[in-house]
């Protein structure tokens, strides 16, 4: 029926996770017909990490070095990687965020990885219409995730995906696939605990 499946690992960015067991599923879950897989999520949030990986300022670029050894190992099992979605806002806003961690693929990552490329991000909506934000930041040059305005509207509700794409343009020629995770979920802002 053309249904391409993802094995979703639901797991935290600071995860520890054995290569040798992960190539095993990736072998088994290639021969069934899986299409795409994802690790990694909530990358821009301290709970997903240790202490001490938070403290670290190289933090963006560990994770895309992660990211891409794992989008290697899927790569060659016949499995399409995917960028797994940021945390919406998060304790490291979700925008700043990617667009470090674009530029540090940019830098890093070979061809064959980003000709094959897919990014995960949350069709979330906040409780907000559906076309709150769209047009991303050319039409939004003001908006802010912390200063709100009846004339301002920011990336934090369905039509992310537009402010994510921006982003992605900014560094690639090519179109990279944008996977939308629970799709319809109104989201929930983090609890006051993890706004630190």
């Amino acid at each position: 029926e053309n249904i391409n499946l993802i094995v979703d690992f639901n797991l935290s960015a600071g995860d520890p996770i054995s290569i040798s067991d992960l190539k095993a599923l990736f072998e088994v879950y290639g021969k069934w017909g899986i299409g795409y897989s994802t690790l990694y999520k909530h990358a821009n949030l301290k709970a997903s990490w240790s202490i001490k990986d938070w403290a670290d300022t190289q933090i963006i670029t560990k994770h895309t070095k992660r990211f891409l050894e794992i989008a290697n190992l899927s790569l060659d099992c016949g499995i399409q990687p995917i960028f797994g979605p940021l945390y919406p806002g998060g304790q490291y806003p979700d925008l700043a965020f990617f667009e470090q961690s674009i530029k540090s693929l940019y830098e890093l990552a070979p061809q064959n990885i980003i000709n094959q490329l897919n990014f995960g991000i949350y069709g979330w909506d906040f409780n907000k219409t559906l076309d709150w934000g769209v047009g991303g930041r050319q039409k939004w040059p003001n908006s802010s995730m912390f200063r709100l305005t009846d004339h301002q509207q920011n990336h934090v509700g369905f039509r992310a995906y537009e402010w994510y794409s921006e982003i992605i343009s900014n560094y690639f020629s090519l179109k990279s696939p944008i996977i939308l995770f629970e799709v319809g979920y109104f989201g929930k802002n983090l609890p006051e605990e993890d706004r630190q």
